[in-house]
Order: C-alpha cells, then structure tokens, then sequence
C-alpha cells in the first residue's frame, strides 16, 4: 500500500465518527428545542384554559319596556264599569277569635286571596313580631264559592308573609309570593293544599335571582306567563318555567300607602293599594293597567269595604270580580261589580 493510500484511510477514519457524533448531537439538540416548545405550548394552553375556567358568563342584558301609549285610554275600552256603576255585595264574613288558631299559634290576619272558579283560597297569617317573621306561619282555608262554606284549611308552615296569591289552570297549581327577602322564591300547592314545594326563579342567564322583595306573583293566562311585581315601579315577566323574559316599567305607581297585591283578568293589570291618614285606612283602591304597563283609570271605596278595613286582594272567577278585605279580626270576601254585564247575565 503506497503512502497516499495509508493517509486517506487514517483521514477517513478520524472523520467518521466526528461526523457521527455531529449527526447525533445534532438530533439531539433539535429533539430538545422541540420538547421544549411543545412544553411552552402546553403550559400556555393550560394557563389559558384555566383563565377560560375561571371566567363567568356574562349575563344577557335583559330588556325594560316601557309602557307607553299616545291614545287616552279609558275602562269602557276594556269593558270595565265607572266609578259611579259599580255594585258591591258582601257574600262571606268570618271572625277569626280562636277558630283557627292551634295550641301555639294564634292566626290574626289574612292576606293572599285567589279563585279556581270553584273555590276561594284565603291565606291567614299567624302573628309575629317583626324580629320574628321567621315564625310567622301561613294557613290556608279554602271555600266553595256557591254556598262560601270553608271545605278545609291546612297550616303550610314559614313561607314569609304569603301576601300574594294566584292560581295556574294549566298547572292546576296556587303560587304564594312570601313578599320578604328573607325568603326570595314563589311557593307552590295543590288545590288540596298539599305538596308544598319551593320555586325559584331565575335570571334569562339561568341563575337564581336572590336578594330581591318578591311583593306580588300573578299568572297571566292569556300570554301564559308570570308577572312578579319588584318594586311600585317595576315588574317581571316570567315564562312557564319561571325564567324572566323582560321587566316592564309601569307609567303610574302600583301603589300608595302600602304595597298589597296584583291580579289579573286575562286582559288587564288590577294592583290593590290602600290610602292612609293618621294610622287609619283612609280609602282602599283598584288601579287598572292593560297589559302593557299604561295606566287606565283607578277605582276608589272610602267606607263601601268597612270603615279601616283593608282591602288585600281581587280575584277574578267565572267572569266576576271577588276583593278580600280584613279588619278588627274579621275578613270579609265581597263580590265587586266592575265588568260590564249583558242583560242575559243579568237575568241569570
């Protein structure tokens, strides 16, 4: 072998394996840059998921209709008495003394007051004082309305001040509103008076809505909707599953003096208020709304309900309006004429 060959060959085999080295370092220092961005992109994903946890659903604005209207409304477009035509008979006196009381509570008012067509449903509260409405309990008394006999009452426990009543005839349920923050939810029962259930109602993001003075809750058959009355200025509309659709401010106040309860016929808004001076009820009042928040026209009775006596709900059932008043341990139901009647009603 000549001495060219010899030098190649040492050359050959000193450079292999520098090129080998090089090959396998370089493998791996690009398998190393490449773990390393895939573990910044998976560090980055886990940061952002994580900011993407933590993030609250925003909540939908939900829309405030304001009523308006450029036409003066009147109670004759709605088929609604005047004033000076209305008709009021007294068809139910009771006296509470101790008939409804049990060996620890003492029943002392009433306040919610609905119809099913075939029954009264009158809701009595026990007394408490008023750094004790946790103990405040509620009793309801139902009464068949062609001979006001009471069929039967049940004590439902603590449900807040019960101050509003309504009844669903698709769901064939009675809906309490306890009025006090203290309990933010509807209560729900039969028409036998049981399986009392607690409802709550929800923001159209899904949550509860808390925290808020449910005063009045009342079913709306002709949109098949709930209206919760939040403030004297402000309501809630509800669909069947008790989710708010949108608030509707009102044009006039629901209510004077105190806050007692709305009802409706299936095509107006009746909000029932009293009028104080001095510590004694001065007038009672039936403010009349269509069903989109204007303002008609209001009803006034001085001493026609008893003198002090507080007028606390109307019902409407087979086309007649019924109004529950209660004063000086007595309640009376009366049947209040303020729908127009055809002369064929009239002879029946």
């Amino acid at each position: 072998m000549n001495m060219k060959k010899c030098l190649f060959i040492i050359i050959v085999v000193m450079i292999i394996p520098q090129i080998s080295f090089a090959k396998s370092n370089l493998k791996t220092r690009i398998s190393n840059f490449f773990q390393k961005m895939d573990k910044k992109t998976d560090d980055n994903s886990s940061k952002t998921n994580s900011k993407t946890a933590n993030i609250k659903p925003q909540t939908t604005s939900v829309p405030t209709i304001v009523a308006s209207t450029t036409k003066k409304l009147t109670l004759e477009d709605f088929d609604l008495l005047p004033q000076e035509q209305v008709k009021i008979k007294k068809i139910f006196t009771q006296k509470f003394l101790d008939k409804f009381d049990t060996e620890n509570v003492r029943y002392w008012s009433c306040q919610g007051f609905t119809t099913d067509d075939e029954y009264f449903y009158v809701a009595l509260l026990s007394f408490a004082m008023k750094k004790e409405i946790d103990k405040e309990r509620t009793k309801i008394l139902k009464i068949r309305i062609n001979d006001c006999k009471i069929v039967e009452e049940k004590d439902l426990g603590t449900i807040g001040h019960s101050n509003s009543l309504t009844y669903n005839p698709k769901t064939k349920k009675i809906y309490a509103s306890p009025y006090r923050k203290e309990w933010s939810c509807i209560y729900e029962f039969d028409t036998d008076l049981n399986n009392l259930k607690k409802i709550n109602l929800y923001n159209n993001d899904d949550s509860i809505i808390k925290n808020k003075e449910f005063i009045s809750f009342s079913y709306f058959p002709t949109n098949n909707q709930y209206i919760l009355v939040y403030g004297n200025f402000l309501l809630g509309l509800f669909d069947s599953n008790f989710k708010l659709i949108n608030n509707l401010k009102i044009s006039m106040s629901l209510f004077k003096t105190t806050n007692q309860a709305i009802s409706t016929d299936g095509i107006n808004i009746f909000s029932v208020t009293n009028e104080f001076f001095k510590d004694k009820v001065k007038s009672n009042l039936i403010l009349v709304y269509d069903k989109y928040g204007n303002y008609i026209d209001k009803y006034e009775f001085e001493q026609e309900l008893g003198v002090d006596a507080e007028l606390e709900q109307i019902s409407f059932a087979n086309g007649k309006c019924y109004g529950l008043t209660c004063y000086y341990g007595t309640f009376h139901i009366y049947e209040i004429t303020l729908k127009k009647v055809s002369e064929e009603e009239q002879i029946n």
